[in-house]
């Protein structure tokens, strides 16, 4: 019973999820339209998110979270302490150096990734500037994703399918405060993925510390 009611409430935030997902993209065509400004938005929120895929997901996956339950199953508290506290100052020192590394050389980054821009100097040095702003969001969502796996572990599910109704929803908050304050519509939404991302944080370590479930750092491994 426990599995089908994880199941269901997975696939019921995930629902609304795309719902919200959907809007935000009515939203971003209306505001930003569907032509070079948004192409801008799209192509420097890709770029940490692809990151993710291959920089936290595949090793959160494949790694952390088989030991990580096994521990808890075997009733080892200390340790799954020590060890999700250790995966995490690993993903966030990680994370951070290439954040650091992207964000000095992104123009030469951008230049690869999204040759297409190139060819315009304005529009190529606008995505540069907004690929900036948004790039640090992959620290945001490199801890989100060790939070997530750990609630998970601990068959919470819920707040994990529900982190992208945040994300969608402080996006469509961004663009509508941009049009009644006449604001840069492409610069307040970038830093609006920045804000989403310290909010899933805030949630997820509130929905830890409810569920008490706590982790620490230590310099010494487990073997």
């Amino acid at each position: 019973m426990n599995v089908i009611r994880s199941s269901l409430i997975y696939s019921l935030f995930t629902s609304i999820s795309r719902v919200f997902g959907f809007l935000r993209d009515i939203f971003i065509a209306n505001f930003l339209g569907t032509g070079v400004i948004a192409d801008i938005f799209f192509v420097a929120f890709r770029l940490p998110n692809t990151f993710r895929r291959i920089f936290s997901e595949g090793a959160l996956n494949s790694a952390f979270v088989p030991i990580y339950t096994k521990l808890i199953k075997d009733n080892l508290s200390h340790e799954s302490k020590k060890f999700s506290g250790s995966i995490f100052l690993i993903f966030l020192v990680a994370s951070s150096l290439v954040v650091l590394i992207i964000e000095v050389f992104m123009p030469s980054f951008v230049a690869i990734l999204a040759p297409g821009f190139t060819n315009d100097n304005d529009k190529f040095n606008e995505l540069v500037a907004v690929s900036r702003i948004i790039f640090p969001f992959l620290i945001l969502i490199s801890i989100s994703s060790i939070c997530s796996s750990i609630l998970n572990s601990h068959n919470k599910f819920a707040l994990s399918a529900a982190l992208p109704i945040i994300l969608n929803i402080t996006l469509i908050i961004a663009l509508i405060t941009a049009a009644y304050t006449a604001a840069d519509f492409l610069t307040f939404l970038s830093w609006s993925v920045i804000v989403a991302g310290l909010l899933q944080i805030a949630f997820l370590i509130i929905a830890l510390a409810r569920e008490k479930i706590f982790f620490f750092f230590t310099k010494k491994n487990i073997h």
